[in-house]
């Protein structure tokens, strides 16, 4: 009877033995949050935001067309005309001014041309026909000169009536505006010289055309 008893005193002791390492064990080694294993998140979370791919957006001009004389084709399809310009000019700018009388501008100028202020050297115009005439157009070509001499010539654009201005200044002999209007639909339309000097303007504005 006296070895039973203490056999089991032993086993007690034994037991609680084990379980003080255990408990301390646990507290020297940390808890599974202290030990990298992730826990699952608690409350509201934010999530983080995924990386977005940067875009870039570049003006490429598209490749100019050309016809079988070389000549560059520069085509409007808002107000339907197109022009034919030499393959060593290039488009200088174009307006667009829906709330004026002029509506749209578009210059063109040789490649060698540049620099600070440089605006092109030959234009096409588009007026709205209900706020001008042709007639307040041409007054408006060099009215800066009180010495100011007109010619006017009617001739045809692919068959188009046209009007062929030419101002003309006796104190500034180099200074020579020329300039064709003619009207289509609501349009007038105006290609002009920007007062300088060009054989070749005569081809430019032959070239033009009118799909409206």
């Amino acid at each position: 009877m006296k070895h039973f008893k203490l056999a089991i005193i032993t086993t007690l002791l034994c037991v609680v033995g084990v379980t003080l390492l255990c408990v301390l064990y646990i507290s020297s080694h940390g808890t599974a949050a202290n030990q990298g294993i992730p826990t699952p998140p608690t409350g509201n979370t934010t999530p983080t935001p995924m990386p977005v791919p940067s875009t870039s957006t570049s003006s490429v001009e598209p490749l100019p067309a050309f016809d079988e004389l070389g000549r560059q084709i520069y085509s409007n399809k808002e107000f339907g005309f197109e022009l034919k310009y030499s393959k060593d000019w290039r488009i200088v700018s174009e307006i667009n001014s829906p709330n004026s009388p002029l509506l749209f501008r578009v210059s063109f100028g040789d490649k060698a041309h540049g620099g600070e202020g440089y605006d092109g050297d030959w234009f096409a115009l588009v007026y709205n026909k209900s706020q001008t005439s042709a007639e307040e157009l041409i007054k408006e070509m060099g009215k800066q000169f009180t010495d100011r001499k007109e010619q006017r010539t009617n001739i045809t654009i692919n068959n188009m009536p046209a009007i062929k201005v030419i101002v003309m200044s006796p104190s500034v002999p180099d200074w020579e505006y020329e300039a064709v209007i003619l009207q289509k639909g609501n349009y007038f339309f105006m290609i002009g010289n920007g007062a300088i000097k060009n054989p070749a303007f005569d081809s430019f504005f032959g070239s033009f055309i009118v799909n409206i």
